[in-house]
């Protein structure tokens, strides 16, 4: 079982509005807590990529910090789609052995409302983010790993903050009942703020 890292109190500056509780924290650890409340998902293999990441990132090790954020989002879509599935991964993939489980568990979470088309893009180029392999020119390896795992926190962080929604009944249309329909169904306000959060820090990247 995981160490479950004590989120730091929210800080709050001189005007007295707090600070916004969306800045992306650096330690991947410090989401576990908010996903122990669900004994369904599959903690210990999520617990263990947060805390490895951390670890090697601590220790300097950016590429293994990196690949291990990865991991950890990875572990958490495609637990959160089998708990919904009822199903081992190996029966889910069962005839669909050249696609990722990352990408079938994603596409999955749309087909039934988790995801809106939008969050399904933006978990994509999260997850390529992570998988860019090599040197960065102008960009030193410690700097693209920040970037690369704070990512990598906010998207973790959203999707903590959609399965508890879920769970509390927020379900929109399954996207399998919507074809030739455009529009997925509208997220609550706060988790809409989240995802504008995401697309600005991914634009932002791609500058």
């Amino acid at each position: 079982m995981p160490t479950i890292a004590k989120l730091e109190p929210r800080q709050t500056p001189a005007g007295g509005i707090p600070t916004d509780e969306f800045i992306p924290r650096q330690e991947l650890a410090s989401l576990l807590a908010d996903l122990t409340r669900h004994a369904e998902l599959d903690f210990e293999t999520i617990g263990y990529h947060a805390e490895q990441s951390d670890a090697t990132a601590r220790d300097g090790y950016w590429h293994a910090a990196i690949n291990e954020a990865r991991s950890f989002l990875e572990a958490l879509v495609i637990s959160i789609s089998l708990v919904q599935r009822q199903e081992s991964m190996t029966r889910f993939r069962k005839g669909r052995e050249t696609q990722s489980g990352f990408r079938l568990c994603r596409r999955y979470l749309v087909e039934i409302g988790f995801l809106d088309l939008d969050e399904e893009l933006l978990l994509q180029h999260v997850y390529s983010v992570a998988s860019v392999k090599g040197s960065h020119q102008g960009v030193t390896d410690e700097a693209w790993s920040r970037v690369a795992r704070r990512l990598v926190w906010t998207a973790g962080q959203y999707l903590a903050h959609r399965y508890d929604a879920w769970k509390s009944g927020d379900r929109r249309p399954d996207a399998r009942n919507l074809v030739g329909d455009s529009e997925v169904a509208r997220s609550s306000p706060i988790l809409t703020r989240w995802r504008n959060l995401l697309g600005t820090f991914a634009r932002r990247l791609g500058k």
